[in-house]
């Protein structure tokens, strides 16, 4: 398989946002159980929306049509996280450039740390970097990187960022709020620590990575997924899945 054929690049994109949707699922479906009724009702309907899409976005006949299917997905997901959230941590949605609210800011962190990892594995492996399916090629824009991140964000990041805030480990007050258009929201030094160590701690969380059929420390399936990866591209391997997938 090459990287201009573009239907080889639509399976893969495929069974990326599949990854995704389906870890998103999961998440979904743990905090249903851990929150109050009418938000756990709310949690059932999104997993329920999050689903339709995992199913659907296999029918995608073009790349714009599977990003399509995970921004639907994405959208069921961030909605029921909205509702989650006290009103103090002003969560609309999935925003940035720059995050409006403390619970962005956490996540565009999270992500920053999470796009660090990925990225030294996909190196390490020897893929470049920069040469995706499912995000567009842009100049200096890593897009295999972001592709290969995209199954880790719930599993990882928002399932850290989730636990520090539900579980009442930050609250919205500690933020830093700026009042500049720019950076109206800052986590800050004090709670900087407490942010990346709950990143760190959600890594070594052992899990079931379901293709290999074994127990593995969710930094080892960084590496695990990006093996994965290179192995279908190479024609080793006929197709990419999920690590609890």
């Amino acid at each position: 398989m090459t990287t201009g054929d573009v239907r080889a690049s639509l399976r893969l994109a495929i069974w990326i946002v599949q990854a995704k949707l389906h870890h998103q699922r999961l998440l979904l479906r743990l905090l249903e159980r851990h929150v109050e009724v009418k938000a756990a009702k709310t949690c059932a309907a999104a997993a329920q929306g999050v689903e339709q899409m995992r199913q659907a976005v296999s029918g995608a006949n073009t790349l714009d049509a599977a990003r399509g299917f995970e921004g639907k997905g994405s959208a069921f997901y961030f909605g029921a996280l909205r509702i989650l959230l006290a009103p103090a941590w002003g969560f609309e949605g999935r925003k940035y450039y720059p995050p409006p609210d403390p619970f962005n800011a956490l996540l565009s962190f999270g992500y920053a740390l999470l796009q660090k990892d990925i990225e030294s594995t996909v190196q390490r492996v020897g893929l470049d970097p920069y040469v995706g399916c499912l995000h567009a090629l842009e100049p200096a824009r890593p897009s295999l990187v972001l592709d290969l991140m995209e199954e880790f964000r719930p599993l990882v990041v928002d399932y850290a960022m989730l636990d520090l805030v539900l579980g009442g480990k930050l609250t919205a007050p500690e933020f830093t709020f700026t009042g500049r258009s720019e950076r109206p929201v800052e986590i800050g030094e004090r709670l900087l620590p407490r942010v990346v160590e709950a990143y760190a701690a959600r890594t070594e969380d052992v899990v079931a990575h379901k293709s290999s059929a074994t127990q593995q420390r969710l930094r080892a399936c960084y590496e695990l997924q990006v093996r994965a990866y290179a192995r279908v591209i190479a024609g080793d391997q006929p197709e990419f899945a999920g690590v609890l997938a």
